[in-house]
């Protein structure tokens, strides 16, 4: 008779068959939350159709320069060449500088715009020039005005702004 023998395992055999088991479930589990992390912090969403076609909108639009209204293409300070006077023109509202020796006038005012056509008040007076606006035309050419009188009662007015002014 034979005797069958019986496959037995050592200590050691069994010790490495279990740690190969250690080392292939850390391996996993590294795996496992490598992913994890990636899709957490990197992940990308796929953009649906609307937005798809959003984005192809975006592409093709190009960059528009801001138009300037009548009133800003005055904006500025610009100078007399008559005499000297200061005149600082922000959108509606103006400020002009009459200079002299023996007195300092600043007169404040609003402006009117309807295309090449301005109406000018003055709001800081007690004259005729406070409650009836002049009408002028204006003509710019790159860094000159000039008003011309088409009505105005006030005389003052009219003489200080008939005249050629210049960017400060």
């Amino acid at each position: 008779m034979s005797v069958k023998k019986r496959k037995t395992r050592t200590k050691r055999q069994k010790e490495t068959g279990s740690s190969l088991s250690v080392v292939f479930i850390a391996i996993l589990i590294i795996v496992v939350l490598a992913v994890a992390v990636y899709f957490f912090f990197f992940s990308v969403e796929q953009p649906t159709s609307k937005q798809k076609e959003t984005r192809v909108v975006r592409t093709e639009k190009t960059a528009v320069k801001p138009v300037k209204t009548v009133s800003h293409v005055l904006d500025g300070t610009w100078v007399s060449s008559s005499d000297g006077r200061i005149l600082e023109i922000h959108g509606s509202h103006f400020t002009l500088e009459l200079p002299s020796v023996s007195d300092h006038e600043l007169v404040r005012g609003t402006l009117q715009f309807s295309g090449n056509t301005v109406s000018v008040l003055y709001t800081n007076t007690k004259d005729k020039c406070s409650h009836t606006p002049g009408i002028y035309t204006f003509k710019k050419e790159k860094d000159k005005i000039y008003f011309r009188v088409k009505q105005d009662l006030c005389a003052g007015r009219k003489q200080i702004f008939s005249t050629l002014w210049e960017k400060f």
